[in-house]
């Protein structure tokens, strides 16, 4: 006979799910600020890009989600295309709403995008869109 392990199930306060974290490690920081937040997985990821979002590298367009990485040197780009968002490959970012994300630049070049995916509407109130794509890789 083999033992079934017990599910140590979390009830997520903004989804309303539950997340099995039974395979989760006792002493790993996520399990712990899951429970402090009282978030699932999925939840929480995307708390931490709201609690970002005011940040100069927090880029929403179309309802999706971006951040800017540091931007590689030419030479790098070439090198190791798969370090770099997108592949390095280059994008210009118009930043359109000003007042929610104090800005020097209303227009970047990044060559280190990176996706996080679609935003959940349920929190497209937010993370609201704030920036176009002027050229896209």
């Amino acid at each position: 006979m083999t033992a079934t392990a017990k599910k140590t199930l979390l009830h997520c306060t903004e989804c309303h799910g539950t997340t099995d974290v039974s395979k989760t490690p006792i002493g790993d920081p996520t399990l712990r600020c899951l429970r402090e937040r009282g978030l699932c997985f999925t939840c929480n990821f995307w708390h931490e890009l709201i609690s970002i979002r005011r940040e100069n590298r927090s880029v929403r367009v179309g309802g999706a989600h971006f951040l800017i990485g540091p931007e590689p040197e030419p030479g790098e780009r070439r090198q190791d295309s798969r370090d770099f968002g997108f592949g390095g490959a280059r994008f210009v970012i118009r930043f359109t709403d000003m007042a929610t994300r104090p800005r020097e630049e209303v227009e970047v070049v990044s060559h280190n995008l990176w996706s996080q995916g679609t935003v959940p509407a349920r929190f497209r109130d937010r993370l609201p869109n704030n920036a176009i794509f002027l050229e896209r890789g």
